[in-house]
């Protein structure tokens, strides 16, 4: 969540001076053209075309950066997993939903979860140790043996071997 609020933070200041821009651009251009200060008229021009042509673009994304931000809530603080649930939550369309979960995923604010068929799930994949890797040999070709969270697969020729500490045993 702190990721999210210094952007939603961000992109508030970022309107904020585009908003301030667009006054103290008018305001520059009326004092400079009436003393003349060419300078300040032209910072003023600049000042105010920014503000005019910047300022909307700016609240709009600091708009988005929230609704993200009340679904990764929904998310994180509410248990919420579903498109579904959270479009009713909302009353938005299950593919506004989507669309902002898949942004979530894809701007780092959302992790350890995959999103598969409308449903977030937690991610159990492990990353492969290298030494996992190479500490095995293959014992029928010596090739290097790689980990693939159950068992060691060996590269070359296919040969599996059971990992020792999720090998499950039956007893009787």
């Amino acid at each position: 969540m702190d990721k999210i609020n210094r952007d939603v933070r961000g992109w508030f200041f970022i309107a904020l001076t585009f908003s301030l821009l667009l006054p103290f651009g008018v305001f520059g251009i009326i004092f400079g053209a009436a003393n003349g200060i060419t300078a300040l008229l032209v910072i003023g021009i600049t000042a105010a075309a920014v503000g005019f042509y910047g300022c909307p673009f700016a609240w709009i994304a600091y708009a988005g950066r929230r609704s993200l931000r009340v679904v990764l809530r929904l998310i994180l603080n509410e248990n919420v997993y579903s498109v579904e649930e959270i479009a009713s939550h909302l009353s938005v369309q299950e593919s506004s939903v989507t669309d902002d979960v898949n942004a979530l995923i894809r701007g780092g604010f959302l992790k350890g979860f995959l999103f598969k068929n409308g449903f977030l799930v937690l991610n159990t994949n492990r990353k492969q140790q290298e030494s996992d890797a190479l500490k095995k040999q293959c014992p029928a070709c010596g090739g290097r043996m790689v980990y693939n969270g159950v068992n060691y697969v060996c590269d070359y020729c296919g040969t599996v071997e059971e990992n020792e500490k999720t090998k499950t045993r039956y007893d009787s």
